[in-house]
């Protein structure tokens, strides 16, 4: 993830308003000469205004023993709400002109910051929390410093913007994290235990599919019930480019190819959209050795006839072609390579 530019930072500290965004946060503060003082809000003393705040440098400053917090704009922002750097800057540069112009230091109307709406909710459920990540990935193989992403997609002839959003195609940019409150607030915490517990989080505390392409997977209800990872390095092994959340296997890919009577069968979902982006009707196994009973048993669901398999030209693929051919033509159905 680029970092940001040191004068983008300086910037947002010169033309921020620290003693109105000070009192947006419910801190009161008096002038007393070039400094406002107050209450510092990251201790508990009530009894004694150890806040000051110099707007023409644009710092705060605690003078209580044991507190002694200090800094700019994006500093308060980040510790007052509990986010990283980079989340508080944006808080702070998410506007056109920003949340607080410089100023005389009298609060203006538009006092309250905003703050970055946590794109996630800890108490939805599973399927509805993959959704919630799913989007926030889609949102971000759009953003401008993930070209790579897409490049990578359209390196694999997936050039179309209405395809990858047809599919929900998203990428892992590692910046999840940045857009849900610290681990030491609860909201933060909660989220984070939630993510570990459906498989998007590692116990380490890594996003799991961090440098992959991300498509979603659903069941019969069109519900997410697991996210696959294609990893976009060219240095990475290839036992090591498809990944998958650590939950069940599960759902469909595509299940709109089942409504043909013939189908193209690949071995990965990568090489199913190759196939679907050309106007065929295409669906994968999870890897050679996972042609998955819900799979199988949709497919026979769907009185399909005829399939051609599609694996890859290795011995993996060969026998995986043999073993595929095999359960499909045990209930009657054609196969073709």
């Amino acid at each position: 993830m680029p970092r940001i530019p040191e004068e983008a930072i300086e910037r947002i500290k010169a033309e921020t308003d620290l003693v109105a965004l000070i009192q947006s946060r419910g801190v009161k503060l008096k002038q007393a000469g070039q400094n406002w003082l107050g209450f510092c809000p990251f201790h508990a003393d009530q009894e004694t205004a150890n806040l000051i705040v110099t707007p023409g440098k644009g710092l705060f400053r605690c003078m209580a023993a044991g507190c002694g917090v200090t800094g700019n704009a994006i500093q308060f922002v980040e510790k007052f709400d509990g986010v990283s750097f980079r989340h508080a800057f944006e808080v702070l540069a998410g506007r056109a002109v920003p949340a607080f112009a410089a100023g005389d230091g009298v609060p203006k109307k538009y006092s309250t910051v905003p703050k970055l709406t946590c794109p996630l909710d800890e108490m939805a459920d599973d399927s509805k929390l993959l959704e919630q990540v799913a989007d926030y990935y889609a949102k971000r193989l759009a953003a401008p410093e993930n070209a790579a992403a897409r490049d990578y997609l359209i390196s694999r002839g997936l050039d179309d913007p209405e395809l990858w959003k047809k599919f929900g195609i998203g990428f892992s940019d590692r910046t999840l994290g940045l857009s849900i409150p610290h681990k030491n607030r609860n909201q933060g915490a909660k989220i984070r235990e939630r993510l570990q517990e459906i498989g998007v989080y590692r116990e380490t505390g890594r996003e799991h599919l961090r440098g992959c392409i991300v498509i979603p997977i659903r069941d019969g209800q069109g519900r997410i019930v697991q996210l696959y990872g294609r990893r976009i390095g060219v240095q990475t092994a290839k036992e090591m480019r498809h990944l998958y959340l650590a939950r069940p296997l599960g759902g469909v890919f595509n299940f709109e190819a089942l409504k043909s009577r013939e189908i193209i069968l690949c071995e990965s979902l990568i090489d199913a959209l190759t196939f679907i982006q050309l106007g065929m009707n295409a669906t994968c196994t999870y890897g050679t050795k996972n042609f998955t009973r819900e799979l199988f048993e949709a497919i026979r669901a769907a009185k399909i006839e005829s399939v051609r398999l599609a694996f890859d030209a290795d011995e993996a693929g060969e026998i995986a072609t043999k073993e595929a051919a095999q359960k499909l033509q045990s209930i009657g159905i054609e196969c073709h390579q």
